[in-house]
C-alpha cells in the first residue's frame, strides 16, 4: 500500500501544505530535522555533499515522502532537499508521526520498509566504493614507477622553471 497524506488524513492525522518554487531549498544537509513530506504535486532532489561536489541521491516524486530519518532518530539531516519543479508538499511534524504511528499500523510499516530500503541501498553503495577503491589501489601498484617517474618529471621543470624566473 502507498502511504500518502490524504490516507492520514482519513486516519484523523493531519498534515499542513506548502508550497515550494522550482529551485527552492527545503532543508539543507545537518538541519535539524523535525518534520516528514509527503510530494503532493512536483519533484524533490535529494542530494549529499561530496568531498568537493553535491551527490544527487535520489529524485522524489509525487505520492512519495521523505524526511522521516530525522524524526526517528532526532539526529541533524543526513541530506538536504531542493524543489525541481513547483512543488506542493504536505507536511506531517512530529507530533502527527507519533499520531500517525501510533495510529496506523500500515504507516508503521512502511516508514520501516523505507527506512530497511534505504539501508539496504546505503550498503550497497558502500560497497561498490570498496570495491572502486581496490580497483584505484591496484592499478596504482601496477602503475607506481610511471607515477613516480611522472611526479619527478614535474619537480625537475617546476625547479628549472623557479631557478629560470629567479636565478
Amino acid at each position: 500500500m502507498k502511504i500518502s497524506s490524504k490516507y492520514l488524513e482519513a486516519k484523523g492525522v493531519y498534515t499542513r501544505q506548502v508550497s515550494y518554487k522550482a529551485g527552492s531549498t527545503i532543508f539543507h544537509e545537518k538541519d535539524l530535522g523535525r518534520e516528514l513530506y509527503f510530494v503532493e504535486s512536483g519533484k524533490v532532489k535529494i542530494t549529499k555533499m561530496g568531498l568537493d561536489k553535491e551527490m544527487v541521491q535520489t529524485i522524489l516524486l509525487p505520492n512519495q515522502y521523505f524526511g522521516e530519518m530525522g524524526l526517528v532518530t532526532r539526529r541533524p539531516r543526513g541530506a538536504a532537499a531542493k524543489a525541481l519543479d513547483d512543488c506542493m508538499l504536505s507536511i506531517l511534524d512530529e507530533e502527527g508521526f507519533r499520531q500517525a504511528i501510533s495510529t496506523s499500523s500500515e504507516f508503521a510499516m512502511d516508514v520501516m520498509v523505507t527506512l530497511a530500503r534505504r539501508l539496504e541501498s546505503t550498503d550497497e553503495g558502500v560497497k561498490k566504493s570498496i570495491e572502486e577503491l581496490r580497483s584505484l589501489k591496484n592499478y596504482i601498484e601496477v602503475n607506481r614507477d610511471k607515477a613516480f617517474t611522472i611526479i619527478d618529471d614535474l619537480i625537475a621543470r617546476v625547479s628549472a622553471l623557479s631557478e629560470f624566473l629567479m636565478p
